[in-house]
């Protein structure tokens, strides 16, 4: 949190609306690389090709981790180059990737097509996002970020029942030729015409950084400003691996959630049309998480949001567990939600507290790879338990366990992050 006064919201969205509304698509649009999404169409890939369900997890954890491994290194462009380069190359094979999806006849190329859609979609599209917002916006980043979250929400509440319908008319393959087309034709020029004027703000803000340092060398800066920290040096700092700790439960154990969401259905006694249309739950909690947690960071600071959220997740993951109606279900959406909606607006507007701005697109490239490899490890881990015999509860239980623990861990340390 800053130290200067807080601008009111509307002077915020005033000053910044093209922005945050370019923020916000880009995340609303990343769902063609999210879990939410392709796990619709996971079921249909295992029975076309015949896998089970440690296979089609293995693969989908092999295009992931590749995904995360490589973030670390192409999520520094978004600090050496312009922005919007970096946003139309992963356009480009963000298409690439559903192409791939709806034309590939062989098995062992589903994990390519997974890893063009997680690198581009998961990955870059929200680093793009986040990047822009936290680097241009200083004064009010919080709600900039939590307004731009919301496209989060939206997509969980429009694009898995979009796929459900599509799914009555069009096989998957078909859905993903479709989806390619739309992100080449629509999207590619849609936010081409949003950062029209994105340079004149990326040359302000370098205008403003080279006098930032000026001023650092004569001793006349404000004692307030954090330290810009590269890659390396937050490698050897203690909070960014307490922060990963924290940060990767929301992404880790939510995807494993929904790339096994028939099974948690089958084991809750729902059908699964009844799981999918509890997501309005789940997208009405994230708003609201999302909105209030950025006021609460612009004004109390984002250390305190990062203390509630494993908390309000932990909390969904008990009514998953205990979850035997829909009644349970729901409420396991609301919570699950609340914390979504938090741990999307946080990972900025912290990273950016805690070690600066201008290394922000490599620094949150690492905390971005580290919570994508999250992503990977959870379906695979899920998936071999239950190809075991575990149930999805049991799974569920030790999700819950590593929640706990590093919700301690946290505050055992926050001292270090005052």
């Amino acid at each position: 949190m800053s130290s200067q006064k807080a601008v009111s919201t509307l002077a915020l969205l005033r000053e910044h609306a093209r922005l945050v509304l370019s923020g916000f698509f880009l995340i609303f649009f990343s769902v063609f690389g999210q879990t939410i999404f392709i796990g619709a169409y996971i079921g249909d890939i295992r029975q076309t090709f015949d896998l089970s369900q440690s296979e089609i997890s293995a693969m989908y954890m092999v295009g992931t981790v590749l995904s995360a491994v490589s973030l670390v290194f192409v999520g520094k462009l978004v600090d050496i180059m312009k922005e919007t380069y970096v946003l139309y190359g992963a356009l480009v094979f963000l298409a690439a990737g559903c192409l791939l999806m709806a034309w590939t006849p062989y098995a062992l190329l589903i994990p390519v097509s997974f890893f063009l859609l997680r690198q581009c979609g998961q990955g870059l599209m929200p680093l793009v996002s986040n990047t822009c917002i936290n680097r241009y916006i200083e004064n009010g980043r919080g709600r900039a970020t939590a307004f731009a979250g919301l496209g989060a929400s939206a997509h969980v509440a429009i694009f898995p029942a979009i796929a459900l319908i599509m799914k009555d008319y069009f096989t998957w393959q078909q859905s993903w030729m479709m989806f390619a087309g739309f992100i080449i034709v629509a999207l590619i020029p849609f936010f081409f015409i949003f950062f029209l004027t994105h340079d004149k703000r990326r040359a302000a803000h370098e205008a403003a950084l080279t006098a930032r340092e000026k001023a650092n060398e004569k001793h006349e800066h404000d004692i307030h400003l954090t330290p810009d920290k590269n890659q390396k040096d937050v490698l050897t700092d203690l909070r960014f691996y307490i922060l990963v700790a924290v940060m990767v439960i929301v992404p880790l154990f939510f995807t494993a959630i929904m790339f096994f969401q028939e099974q948690i259905a089958i084991s809750s006694n729902v059908s699964h049309e009844a799981f999918v249309a509890g997501f309005i739950f789940l997208t009405i909690a994230s708003v609201f998480g999302n909105l209030s947690s950025g006021f609460i960071m612009d004004y109390l600071g984002e250390v305190l949001m990062l203390c509630v959220t494993p908390v309000l997740f932990g909390l969904g993951l008990v009514c998953f567990i205990q979850a035997d109606n829909l009644i349970w279900v729901y409420t396991a959406f609301i919570f699950t939600g609340l914390s979504m909606g938090i741990a999307g607006t946080l990972g900025g507007p912290i990273v950016a507290k805690l070690f600066g701005t201008k290394y922000l697109g490599s620094v949150k490239s690492m905390l971005s790879a580290v919570m994508v490899l999250g992503t990977a490890a959870s379906p695979l881990y899920a998936g071999v338990l239950m190809d075991h015999g575990y149930s999805m509860d049991f799974v569920l239980m030790t999700f819950l366990g590593y929640t706990v623990a590093a919700w301690l861990l946290l505050i055992a340390s926050l001292k270090m992050f005052r």
